[in-house]
């Protein structure tokens, strides 16, 4: 499977979403979550249904594995970037507690990378813009198709 394919994409998506709830649930519970951490978990999962609609869609499954969203390259680094922020997050809550623990945890939700958070927050709202704007034009080429019967 080529990376940035409409397939590869929706299983790097899920696999982020399994990350973000695994670290809510099972170190700090839904509610405990931070409060940054929950709204990201939100907007993965908006993304993760909104590229899951794609299977959905009318066609070959094979088309899956060569189709391209516009965007998907930029789309596909967020995940993996997001994903790699998750990994640390929740290496850093599997660490032995102590004081350089404790603190590194913090900096991750109120430090300078708290602001990491809030940039995956904006680059996941784009995405829904790109994916939008994909989808209209896949309806408006079944729209004309139907027009040539």
């Amino acid at each position: 499977m080529e990376p940035g394919t409409a397939l590869a994409i929706i299983q790097l998506s899920a696999s982020v979403l399994k990350l973000g709830r695994d670290i809510a649930l099972e170190f700090v519970g839904p509610e405990g979550a931070i409060r940054k951490l929950r709204h990201l978990n939100t907007r993965l999962q908006i993304l993760n249904t909104f590229l899951e609609e794609v299977l959905d869609q009318p066609g070959s499954p094979d088309k899956l594995s060569t189709t391209q969203f516009p965007g998907s390259e930029s789309i596909a680094k967020t995940l993996r970037e997001c994903k790699s922020f998750l990994e640390h997050y929740k290496s850093l809550l599997t660490e032995t507690p102590g004081r350089g623990a404790t603190a590194r945890r913090v900096l991750l939700t109120v430090g300078t990378d708290a602001s990491r958070i809030d940039e995956f927050h904006k680059k996941i709202d784009q995405h829904y813009a790109e994916l939008e704007q994909w989808r209209l034009g896949g309806l408006s080429d079944r729209v004309q198709e139907l027009q040539l019967l």
